[in-house]
């Protein structure tokens, strides 16, 4: 069964995140030492559930939560930029200098290759180790791929991971745009879903 995210899911949510993104290159460019992730990859989550909590955007888990998405509508967090950016304001203490600069680095290179048209953005996407492979993330991911293809809009992503590609494309994305984060950073997909 999929439903929509709760507040009281956090903590469950959070730990899905936390351990589905623990080898990705993308987030280890972030929070690179074991220290780091541990220590701040649950603040990262947790803002980034947060930011989707209270209609900011759309939050879909399987019951037990074994699988989550974190989405951003079309037109983007229904809070406004203003509140996004003050979210980020308030826990950007959270983070070291170097993991903030990181961030911000990418979500440069993100807004410079992003959809130009209204869409819905896949965050995140993750399942746990021991649910893989009994079609959790599908059942997540079509809720909110159902509306986007009523509501005519396309829908993306990002991931650095290449083996993702093909996963992705059973759910009809292509790659639109390819591009290294700077600073050393992991080589990234823009995938589209028209």
């Amino acid at each position: 069964m999929v439903r929509t995210g709760r507040e009281s899911d956090r903590s469950d949510v959070v730990g899905v995140l936390v351990r589905g993104f623990v080898a990705d290159p993308w987030f280890r460019w972030w929070f690179p030492s074991d220290e780091a992730w541990t220590g701040r990859a649950p603040e990262f989550f947790g803002l980034n559930f947060d930011l989707r909590m209270g209609a900011g955007g759309e939050i879909r888990v399987t019951e037990p939560i074994g699988s989550v998405t974190l989405w951003t509508p079309p037109g983007g967090n229904r809070h406004g930029e203003d509140w996004v950016a003050q979210q980020w304001i308030e826990r950007a203490s959270r983070f070291r200098d170097d993991e903030l600069h990181r961030m911000l680095l990418a979500l440069d290179a993100l807004a410079e290759h992003a959809l130009p048209e209204p869409h819905w953005h896949l965050g995140l996407l993750a399942t746990d180790q021991e649910y893989q492979g009994r079609g959790l993330a599908r059942s997540v991911l079509d809720p909110i791929l159902q509306q986007a293809t009523q509501e005519e809009v396309p829908v993306s992503l990002e991931t650095a991971v290449a083996d993702n590609l093909a996963f992705y494309s059973q759910f009809g994305f292509k790659s639109r745009a390819e591009f290294d984060l700077p600073d050393g950073g992991p080589h990234v997909w823009s995938l589209v879903r028209p």
